[in-house]
């Protein structure tokens, strides 16, 4: 494998990474922004795939770091403790 090659692997890895690693943000009802792990982004950014191919399928993400439920197609969340 020529060095070009190699290089052109790396930035497909990376380019995806930084995809999957952006970040969002929790705004709360005053204004306050709080970032969202980079765990949850990339959970996030799953979903969103998920959802791209199955439409129908469940739309929220449970977070047990923030303590909220995230609905993916409407971008709202609901800070609670208890997921149910």
């Amino acid at each position: 494998m020529t060095i070009d090659q190699k290089k052109k692997i790396k930035a497909k890895v990376m380019s995806s990474f930084e995809e999957k690693n952006y970040p969002y943000f929790i705004e709360l009802m005053d204004g306050e922004l709080r970032p969202i792990c980079t765990m949850d982004c990339i959970r996030i950014f799953d979903k969103l795939d998920e959802l791209k191919k199955k439409p129908d399928n469940a739309p929220t993400l449970w977070s047990p770091i923030h303590y909220c439920n995230i609905n993916i197609k409407n971008m709202t969340v609901v800070m609670d403790s208890k997921p149910n």
